[in-house]
Parts: C-alpha cells; sequence; structure tokens
C-alpha cells in the first residue's frame, strides 16, 4: 500500500511556483499544438452537432472528452487549465507517495527531476495543453487508488479514462486479474460505469461514438515509431522497394502482442501493476503513430511503478537506469522537436531516424521489466513459503 503523508516545504514551494507560473502562461499564451483542434469539436458540440460525424479533423477521443465543452463554454482557457492542474495533481501524489516509501532508491530530487522540472512535460502539458495530461492524471489516481485496494474507486476512474482516450483499455484485463485472480470488485465497477457512460453516449451520438476505436488504423507511422523509420529514407527494406511500407501490422501486431502478454500473465501469475506498465509499454511501442503526447501517461506510470517496486525489483539497477534512460531520451527528443519548430527545414532528417533509436532504447527498457517481474514472481513465491 502506498503510505502518502504531507510533503515538505521545499516541495510546496516548487508545486506552488509551478503552478503559478503554468498558469499565468496558459492564460497568455495563444494555444498551439492540438489545441484549436480540441477547441473545434467543443465548439461542434456547443452548437448541437455530432462531434464526430460532423469534425472536419476526425480524433481519437472518447465521449469523456465531450464534457470538456461544458468548462469551455465558460472560458476557452479553462480545460486547458483543468489537464494541467489534474496532471499537477497526480505528480503530486508521486511526490507525497516517494516521500514516505523508504524502500526505493529514487529521492524527490529524482522525482523532481525526471517530471516537474523536466522541460518535456513542461512543454506537452503547459504550452501545449495535450490533452493526455489528464489521460495521465486519471491513470495515476487509478493506480494508486487501486494500490490502495480502493477497487470501486479505482474501477470508475479506469472506466472514465478509457472513455476519455481508449488506451487504457489494455491495461483493464491486468487490473482484473491480479496474480491471475479475479478482481470482482474492479472488474464490476468498470464494467457498470463503462455500461453507464456507453449508453448515455449512444444516447446522445448514436454509432459515431465508436468512430475514435478506428481512427488510427488509417493513420500513416509518425516521428517516433519504428514504422516510421522503416517506410523512411534510411530504411534497409528502400534497397529492395521504394515505396516499402508495414504500417499496416502495426495494430494487428500491438493487438496480437497484448493477448499474447494477457496469455502469459494468467499463466505466470504476474502482478497486476507490473504488467499493466508493461502492457501500456507494448502499446506505446508498437502503436504506429508515434506522437510525443503519447509518451506522457507511459512515463508517468514508469514512474509510479518504481514508487510501487517491490524491494527485489528496486535493487535492480538496470531497470532503473533503462526506465530514466527512456525518459531522458524522449524528454531530449521532445525538446529539440520543440526547438526546431517540430523537425522543419534542415532537422527534418530526424523524422526518418528518430523512430530507430526510439524503439532500441524503450525495447531495452521491455526487456529490463520483462527481467524484474519474473524475479518479482519468484520473491512473491518465497515470501508465501515463508507465511
Amino acid at each position: 500500500m502506498l503510505n502518502i503523508s504531507n510533503l515538505g516545504k521545499g516541495d510546496k514551494f516548487l508545486f506552488g511556483i509551478y503552478l503559478l507560473v503554468g498558469l499565468l502562461l496558459i492564460f497568455f499564451l495563444e494555444a498551439v499544438f492540438d489545441y484549436p483542434y480540441y477547441e473545434t469539436q467543443w465548439l461542434l458540440i456547443l452548437d448541437g452537432q455530432n462531434p464526430w460525424k460532423d469534425i472536419p479533423h476526425k480524433n481519437a477521443y472518447g465521449p469523456i472528452y465531450n464534457l470538456f465543452s461544458l468548462p469551455y463554454k465558460i472560458n476557452n482557457k479553462l480545460p486547458h487549465v483543468i489537464f494541467f492542474i489534474c496532471w499537477l495533481i497526480s505528480c503530486h501524489l508521486l511526490s507525497r507517495a516517494n516521500s514516505e516509501n523508504n524502500k526505493i532508491g529514487q529521492t524527490n530530487t529524482t522525482i523532481r527531476g525526471a517530471i516537474i522540472l523536466n522541460p518535456f512535460f513542461f512543454l506537452m502539458v503547459v504550452r501545449y495543453g495535450a490533452n493526455d495530461a489528464f489521460l495521465a492524471a486519471l491513470t495515476i489516481l487509478g493506480l494508486v487508488a487501486y494500490v490502495d485496494k480502493k477497487y470501486v474507486t479505482s474501477g470508475m476512474i479506469f472506466s472514465s479514462a478509457v472513455f476519455f482516450k481508449f488506451m487504457p483499455i489494455f491495461i483493464i484485463p491486468f487490473l482484473s486479474f491480479p496474480r491471475g485472480i479475479f478482481n470482482r470488485k474492479f472488474a464490476v465497477s468498470f464494467g457498470i460505469f463503462s455500461i453507464i457512460i456507453l449508453a448515455i453516449s449512444w444516447n446522445l451520438w448514436d454509432e459515431n461514438i465508436v468512430e475514435p476505436i478506428f481512427y488510427g488504423e488509417h493513420r500513416p507511422s509518425k516521428i517516433l515509431s519504428i514504422f516510421r523509420f522503416l517506410r523512411g529514407r534510411f530504411s534497409p527494406f528502400k534497397f529492395f522497394d521504394e515505396d516499402y511500407n508495414i504500417d499496416f501490422i502495426s495494430i494487428p501486431l500491438l493487438l496480437l502482442t497484448n493477448i499474447v502478454f494477457i496469455i502469459i500473465h494468467l499463466k505466470l501469475r504476474f502482478d497486476a501493476i507490473y504488467s499493466s506498465v508493461l502492457s501500456l509499454s507494448f502499446t506505446v511501442l508498437l502503436y504506429k503513430v508515434g506522437h510525443f503526447q503519447f509518451y506522457i501517461t507511459f512515463l508517468m506510470t514508469i514512474i509510479f511503478l518504481f514508487i510501487y517496486a517491490k524491494d527485489n525489483s528496486v535493487n535492480n539497477k538496470s531497470l532503473t537506469y533503462s526506465g530514466y534512460l527512456l525518459i531522458g531520451w524522449i524528454s531530449l527528443i521532445g525538446l529539440i522537436y520543440h526547438l526546431t519548430s517540430a523537425f522543419s527545414g534542415s532537422w527534418g532528417i530526424f523524422r526518418h531516424i528518430i523512430g530507430l533509436p526510439t524503439f532500441v532504447i524503450h525495447s531495452y527498457f521491455n526487456l529490463e521489466l520483462f527481467q524484474a517481474m519474473k524475479a518479482e514472481i519468484n520473491d512473491h513465491k518465497l515470501s508465501k513459503q515463508a507465511n
């Protein structure tokens, strides 16, 4: 169970300054990145139109996302403020939990450097207003509630997360079957709340609510994806076929990998939190639309895992190193992306090559995490035998 206590004065001061600076920048700078597209959808909803049928720019956002049209009606910056504050609350929870968990090797200084003082998160959350900040907040809140055995609350939170943006759906099986044992409270809570959201949404927008699920299928691969590298200028397959493109296998491979991993999880009785993070990692790694904002939630769960981790994996320096290496790499590339105006001009070459080193570094983390999971299983068995 995560032991959460009050923050020290230094952390309170840091969070206070971050909140003040963030709010000032949000209100005084013009919206950039995808935020203008968010506004288009919210305006459609306020105008009584179908947000998926009538929108000129398709997206993968679920019905919970549409609720932000209400605060948008009050002030066009208010949804951005909500994304930011909710994300900051999740960071606050991580920092508080970490300050009391003496078993792990990370200090609050490390947490600050990896998240709060990290330019990548500042750009994504404060400057760009990425709605994935809200998804990250829901995910961390849901995981905290789950670890604290508040399974009904956790199920409701994760239902909201899934219907905000569908990516967390892949971790639901692992939370529903921790150690291969059915968690009825979580699963029923998630199921009932999801049915309620689905029924209301269907009544409002009919079958169009399922359109976001299939949106990614027809999108081309993007910067951080290995599939973007494999169809890019420096792909080794270009020697054989100038138009080589295997984007079409991304989603089937993603689904197959998660299905196989669910079977492995049930057979080996892995810990639910470890498996959830690895499943989310597989999803981000294999999804062809490799956008930076998709890493916000995943990187936050890495930090959560380090806080949650048992003694044997805390002492696994390779896992810790691989996790922070991945966080550092995505943060560095994200900063360069911003400073070069999205890899424009001569920096455009990055679009063709970044997918390869990202795949290697990300896969290294996956390998180390799986090794840590096997070690945790042995530790769990020994602990049961001792009791």
